[in-house]
């Protein structure tokens, strides 16, 4: 009987695993696809004992988000707070984005475009 309930358990704990899997792999090829190109800002880092998440906002349709991301990029520190990237998001759920640290957008028309201020451009001069 605990043979049973521990295989079961097992099986879901799989089962599980591989949805998030999948699901994940759907996201990134539609964001290759369909993904919608704009400017996103660090906002801030959280810094974990075993990873680090750095905070970017972006616009859509005039609604701000504030999306986490992973740290994996030994470049981006906290230096770079209020620096602006590329950010490619899904139309249908525009929490699913990807910032591409590695385009950095300094172009001030871009990122007022993007839904941003003057006064977040202001802060690009540190």
């Amino acid at each position: 009987m605990k043979n049973s309930k521990f295989l079961i358990f097992i099986i879901l704990i799989i089962s599980a695993i591989v949805f998030v899997q999948l699901r994940a792999s759907r996201y990134e090829k539609k964001l290759s696809k369909n993904g919608i190109l704009t400017v996103g800002k660090i906002e801030s880092f959280d810094v974990m004992p075993k990873f680090t998440n750095i905070y970017v906002s972006y616009y859509v349709n005039k609604v701000k988000l504030i999306t986490p991301v992973r740290k994996l990029n030994n470049k981006i520190n906290e230096d770079n707070i209020g620096d602006f990237y590329e950010v490619k998001y899904l139309k249908e759920t525009p929490e699913v984005s990807r910032t591409n640290f590695e385009k950095q957008s300094t172009d001030t028309n871009l990122i007022l475009k993007a839904g941003f201020s003057k006064k977040n451009i202001i802060l690009i001069n540190k």
